[in-house]
């Protein structure tokens, strides 16, 4: 089953064509990265997505239903977001962070109930952020930063998550920390999932279906169809060696 239908969206910036007439379809509990070029449109089409941004044209389908009949709540209860970057300037600590999560959920009065408290903490400790969520984030390291704005995503309990960039400014060992948890997690809790990500081999090891953003249209399939030497070679212009072992394989770029 398809959990997201995108059929001919198109979307212009500053009278550049970022999406044009794009059509995929994502399927129900699968993982899927999405790559590309520098300024190729990927963060903005994944705003697309959660409805931050208007596209053009087009219309979008989730679980069987055009995007524009839902309300903002109900679309926070479907899909989340973990971004590049944490935006507020305020030291709140990471359960504070994590806890905004819940918003969709709670109350007139903004009172979480016992049942949201439950649910926070399950992804405090799943995130093996217990030591640090009464520290303020800014005083935690980057590692622990991504853990927190993924976990606040998840205690949305969506059905898709959408992530800019989870690896960005972590080293090697932290990279791979963040996707086996969020591997584990999306098996889990049954989500389905959408990463951007520059990491050719992050893809190669954690990803079901690649897409790829290229002059507004997106090429999609099973990562063994997509990463290949040629395609990374039309794509991102470089020269590529691509080697299989019998448990892992790795994508090594070549100096022209």
């Amino acid at each position: 089953m398809n959990i997201l239908d995108i059929q001919n969206i198109s979307f212009s910036f500053s009278n550049q064509k970022l999406i044009d007439n794009c059509s995929f379809e994502i399927e129900e509990k699968s993982q899927n990265f999405l790559i590309g070029l520098n300024g190729s449109g990927k963060t903005t089409l994944l705003k697309i997505l959660l409805g931050l941004l208007n596209k053009k044209k087009g219309k979008i389908f989730i679980l069987g239903k055009n995007q524009n009949e839902y309300t903002s709540e109900e679309l926070a209860k479907i899909i989340a977001f973990v971004p590049q970057t944490q935006s507020e300037i305020f030291p709140f600590s990471v359960e504070e962070i994590i806890s905004t999560g819940r918003t969709p959920f709670v109350n007139f009065f903004g009172v979480q109930s016992q049942r949201d408290k439950e649910i926070i903490d399950e992804f405090i400790t799943k995130l093996d952020l217990n030591s640090v969520r009464k520290k303020q984030i800014t005083k935690i390291s980057g590692g622990e930063l991504r853990r927190t704005l993924i976990a606040r995503a998840l205690v949305q309990q969506p059905k898709i998550l959408l992530l800019d960039e989870p690896n960005s400014y972590l080293d090697v060992e932290h990279q791979i920390s963040i996707f086996e948890i969020l591997a584990k997690l999306s098996d889990e809790q049954k989500l389905t999932t959408i990463t951007v990500t520059h990491d050719l081999n992050i893809a190669f090891l954690f990803a079901q279906n690649v897409l790829i953003l290229h002059e507004g249209k997106i090429k999609k399939g099973k990562k063994e169809e997509i990463l290949t030497e040629n395609n990374i070679k039309y794509y991102f212009h470089v020269n590529s060696k691509i080697n299989f072992t019998d448990n892992y394989s790795t994508i090594s770029i070549l100096r022209k």
